[in-house]
């Protein structure tokens, strides 16, 4: 018998002959990563490139489903299509293909692709949502009329590449729904198609929270709609409503795609009007949501780098496709603002503006040739000044600003500044996307300070006497504006504004000087006016210079100004009528008719604590 340390040494000396050397070792692992690169690099080839290789499956229509049968123009109209055949991956265009070419009736022919989706019924659970599957998912079809008249839709399905079944549909378009139409460009501001200017009043709320999900939209959107509010801002997150995010790249999530659908449907029913933004920019930093990315190589992705992906062909050939099933699904809606292609691109991995000036540019240039809608195109930085080559290369539709505290004390004056700044130098329209008294959501920020919302009233107020087309949009919707209930301050200005036209006004700046008067030497007036005119018109924005929400968290007592004489210059001689109206109630308080002569008109500013506003209106030459 052996003893037991015998028997050990002979399993070690068989070990030391089974195992291989160093250089083997190193050998078989170049040999593995080399079948691992060659393996990743043909299914991209053939999954995104070629097509998986193999025979047509024989697809044809099994039912196809009209939503409505005469509808008016923008009466958006739904196609609910069955198959008979199978598919293996329905978000392969390579594989299986559903779309349809749209005839109108002036001739004019329009190709849109059918998208794959899941209905799903929502249920309120421990007050939350939940969502099950209804049905059996099926391709469908999204198509907003814009003219009266006859119709064709002509539906055809492809099997890898191949035409395997087609049918024609007429369709008869009668009289005009209610709805306004899809949103356009008019000077520096906005006109749907019907004529009706819109003027944007709204917020962020770009995402919803964790258990309550779309019910947070049904009572976001409800305060919104009734204080006057008719805009938001939803990003496509990975924490909400991501459609490419919880699975491999290229497929999509119907879940999540579905919550948007709800939340879209929603806000036209409430009037709101959204711009969906499609990256957020933690999606590209490391150290935030790279290593969820889909994108990324460790999911399973092409790319190794967050900034690979402004520039390698596979990712943006994955990417034109999301662009795809997007339009699809969501560009019917009149009521889809603007694509925003990012927020805050700048603030993603090792950022190139060069690289990321010609990727806006192509990925614009695509979208706007799939988009037979021909919705506004935009994106967004972190930065102000920001973004100077994208602006002036990439062809977007208008410029953005994002701004925020704690180090920004006046917000009004930086506001009008920034907004007067890019109107000047690119020539486009321009908005202010994000804003807030404080950037921080940690260590007590300073908004929780601002009990009344005077970083809001700032904001809206500045912006709109300063030339954007809407309102600046703050940012903390979910745990400031909500919880503190100041949806007021929308409506006040919704008031104010209920009977002015911005698109084609021509609106310039107001410009104005203090005169003394026997009540008051100018020098002792601490007060400033932000406004517009035209030929007509004038409105303005009178403000205390000491009032802003950085001096109210600081308790600084306000001392009233006014009884100062304002001249305007470069009125025509006539008959004015001049409003004063208050700002927290958006009621008019006085009114005084008033004439100008030499080019002047001269009026009393009233005394006040805070703020007023007023309009200038001619009603006599």
């Amino acid at each position: 018998m052996r003893p037991v340390s015998s028997a050990w040494e002979n399993c070690s000396t068989q070990a030391q002959v089974l195992t291989p050397k160093k250089p083997v070792k190193q050998a078989l692992l170049v040999i593995a990563m080399f079948f691992i690169v060659l393996l990743s690099t043909l299914y991209y080839l053939f999954a995104f490139k070629l097509g998986f290789p193999g025979k047509p499956v024989q697809l044809s229509f099994k039912d196809i489903r009209l939503s409505v049968e005469k509808p008016g123009v923008y009466e958006t109209v739904e196609l609910d299509i069955r198959l008979n055949g199978s598919v293996s991956n329905p978000f392969d265009e390579n594989e299986v293909n559903v779309t349809s070419e749209i005839i109108l009736p002036n001739g004019v022919k329009w190709n849109m692709p059918a998208f794959f989706y899941q209905n799903y019924e929502r249920r309120v659970v421990n007050e939350g949502e939940s969502l099950l599957p209804s049905g059996e998912p099926f391709w469908k079809l999204r198509f907003t009329p814009i003219l009266e008249g006859s119709h064709s839709i002509v539906l055809r399905v492809y099997s890898r590449g191949e035409l395997t079944d087609s049918r024609e549909l007429p369709l008869e378009v009668k009289g005009y729904s209610h709805n306004p139409g899809f949103v356009r460009l008019n000077g520096n501001y906005l006109v749907c198609d019907n004529g009706s200017d819109l003027f944007l009043i709204g917020q962020n709320v770009c995402w919803y929270t964790e258990s309550r999900k779309t019910l947070d939209y049904d009572v976001w959107f409800e305060k919104m709609a009734e204080n006057g509010m008719n805009y938001a801002r939803i990003w496509m997150a990975p924490w909400a409503f991501a459609v490419e995010w919880s699975d491999r790249v290229g497929s999509y999530d119907l879940k999540e795609a579905w919550r948007l659908d709800y939340v879209l449907r929603l806000a036209e029913e409430k009037g709101i009007y959204v711009m969906l933004c499609l990256v957020n920019h933690g999606q590209l930093r490391a150290g935030e949501n790279w290593n969820g990315n889909p994108y990324n190589r460790a999911r399973g992705g092409p790319l190794s780098s967050p900034e690979q992906f402004f520039t390698d062909p596979t990712a943006k050939d994955l990417f034109k496709k999301r662009l795809r099933y997007l339009v699809s699904r969501y560009a019917y809606s009149t009521h889809l603002l603007a694509w925003e292609f990012f927020n805050e691109v700048d603030l993603t991995d090792n950022y190139n503006p060069s690289n990321v000036a010609n990727w806006h540019r192509e990925m614009a240039d695509y979208l706007r040739s799939i988009d037979p809608y021909k919705h506004l195109v935009t994106t967004s930085f972190a930065g102000p000044k920001e973004g100077d080559l994208i602006w002036r290369t990439s062809g977007l539709d208008f410029t953005q600003t994002h701004m925020y505290g704690p180090d920004v004390k006046d917000l009004a004056q930086a506001i009008s500044s920034e907004i007067k700044r890019k109107l000047s130098t690119y020539g486009k329209p321009t908005l202010f996307g994000e804003f807030g008294a404080d950037w921080r959501w940690f260590d007590s920020p300073l908004y929780y300070k601002d009990k009344e919302g005077v970083e809001i009233h700032e904001g809206i107020w500045a912006s709109l006497m300063s030339g954007s087309f809407g309102t600046a949009m703050l940012w903390w919707w979910d745990v400031y504006v909500d919880p503190y209930n100041l949806y007021y301050h929308y409506n006040a200005l919704r008031k104010f504004i209920a009977n002015i036209s911005f698109s084609g006004s021509e609106f310039t700046e107001l410009k104005y000087r203090l005169v003394d008067n026997e009540k008051i030497n100018v020098s002792n007036s601490n007060l400033e006016i932000f406004g517009l005119r035209n030929e007509t018109f004038a409105m303005g924005w009178v403000r205390n210079k000491d009032y802003n929400w950085f001096n109210a968290i600081s308790d600084v007592t306000l001392e009233p100004v006014g009884l100062v004489d304002v001249e305007f210059p470069d009125f025509k001689t006539g008959s004015y009528l001049f409003e004063v109206w208050d700002t927290y109630s958006g009621v008019k308080t006085w009114a005084i008719r008033l004439g100008a002569s030499n080019s002047r008109l001269v009026v009393e500013i009233p005394a006040f604590l805070k703020d007023i506003s007023f309009k200038i209106i001619m009603v006599e030459k």
